[in-house]
């Protein structure tokens, strides 16, 4: 038995899809270490499992014009700064090269996020698979890139349309990526990555894969993708190298979370005892809470829970709402330790939450917030398998929402 060293998106949905295979790992007699932001060591040690503190590799987003023009006229003004960003990817380079040579790990599990890293641990010669938490983000005939909603048929006119978003997806990051290079005079994480990888006589082009939605992965190495493979399009077919794994896992809960759900489980029994259902909205870790059209969203969704007498509505938000008699608003609630009482769940297409949903077959209202991420390609899938059904946060009435809750509240 060795060491398995999971190197992760320091992200709740990227840590704890990997905590079912973690398991299955640790009860086989491997001692596991997670490489991860501070942030999440409770959580990690509270599953059982080793923690060491990680500092990722610094990233440069040009999200605006504001942010583009800045860095560009750095790029230029300062002679210095590209040296300066070198040198940090150079101590980033050492300091994943010296994580290995402390622990030593027979296997690396990798997050295909930050699948480049695998460049620098290639010289270590120990074993990495790529860990995709998310459903297949590989380019296949007929299956549409992940952050769109379109839905394939099985004829000629639906491979060709697949074909045009891929194409429109791939131009649009050729733009990005000109824009990048712009920005940075040509000085990117790439041109660092390539000139690494130099060294060693090897080829960035030859080892990187950008055949795929949202990220780029590893060619030949093995990916697991954790999902149920059932969730992907009848149409797909599992890519070389590539297999799914969905191993579920309940967060294991310390004593003073314990006891808040203990009391909150009991709330709930003596709500489905007197005949409501429970409705629990969550649009996951990662959204602006400041938005205002989730804020008109749940505004809405309470005025539609005082007009059904039968509901209990919990609502998962970083944001303040005013409860009432059936309204219960939570900042969070790890929810693999309350979907079981769920009679239906409002949210943003998250994977996280759609899983969870699966196992326990939960319907679903399904409202994807943003299109450059796998909500929409998760969204699409629901609908389907007829798990649920889609909302445009954008383009909805309080009585479409309504219905659609009255629908499957009862068909439930």
């Amino acid at each position: 038995m060795g060491t398995k060293l999971f190197i992760m998106l320091p992200y709740y949905s990227h840590i704890t899809p990997t905590f079912g295979l973690a398991s299955f790992l640790k009860e086989k007699g491997e001692k596991v270490i997670y490489a991860n932001d501070k942030a999440f060591k409770d959580l990690i040690i509270g599953q059982g499992f080793n923690f060491m503190n990680f500092s990722y590799l610094m990233e440069y987003r040009v999200k605006d014009l504001k942010t583009f023009f800045g860095l560009f006229f750095i790029s230029i003004l300062d002679k210095r700064f590209k040296v300066r960003r070198y040198l940090e990817f150079l101590r980033f380079a050492n300091f994943l090269e010296r994580t290995i040579k402390i622990f030593k790990p027979s296997a690396i599990f990798l997050d295909e996020y930050i699948a480049e890293y695998y460049l620098i641990l290639i010289k270590t010669e120990v074993p990495v698979t790529i860990l995709n938490t998310r459903c297949s983000t590989l380019k296949k005939k007929n299956i549409p890139p992940l952050n769109s909603l379109y839905i394939p048929k099985q004829n000629i006119l639906s491979t060709l349309y697949c074909e045009f978003l891929w194409s429109n997806y791939f131009l649009i990051q050729k733009i990005n990526e000109f824009t990048y290079f712009t920005c940075f005079l040509g000085v990117t994480e790439t041109f660092f990555w390539r000139r690494i990888l130099a060294q060693n006589n090897l080829k960035y082009s030859k080892i990187i894969s950008n055949n795929h939605c949202l990220n780029k992965s590893i060619n030949k190495l093995q990916t697991i993708n954790l999902v149920p493979q059932s969730f992907e399009f009848l149409l797909s077919r599992t890519g070389i190298n590539e297999n799914y794994l969905h191993i579920p896992h309940r967060i294991n809960l310390n004593s003073k979370e314990r006891d808040f759900y203990i009391q909150l489980k009991n709330r709930i029994s003596y709500r489905k005892s007197k005949g409501q259902k429970i409705l629990v909205t969550s649009f996951g870790t990662l959204y602006d809470p400041n938005s205002e059209e989730i804020k008109l969203f749940h505004e809405t969704l309470i005025q539609i829970i005082s007009e059904i007498n039968n509901l209990f509505l919990i609502i998962i938000s970083k944001r303040a709402y005013k409860e009432t008699e059936n309204v219960n608003v939570f900042d969070f609630i790890p929810l693999s330790n309350l979907i079981e009482y769920v009679d239906l769940m409002i949210n943003h297409g998250g994977i996280g939450i759609i899983k969870e949903c699966m196992e326990y077959n939960i319907p679903m209202i399904v409202v994807p917030l943003n299109f450059s991420t796998d909500q929409p390609g998760c969204s699409a899938r629901i609908k389907s398998h007829k798990l649920g059904s889609l909302l445009n946060i954008k383009n909805y009435t309080k009585l479409e929402l309504k219905n659609l809750i009255i629908n499957h509240i009862t068909e439930n």
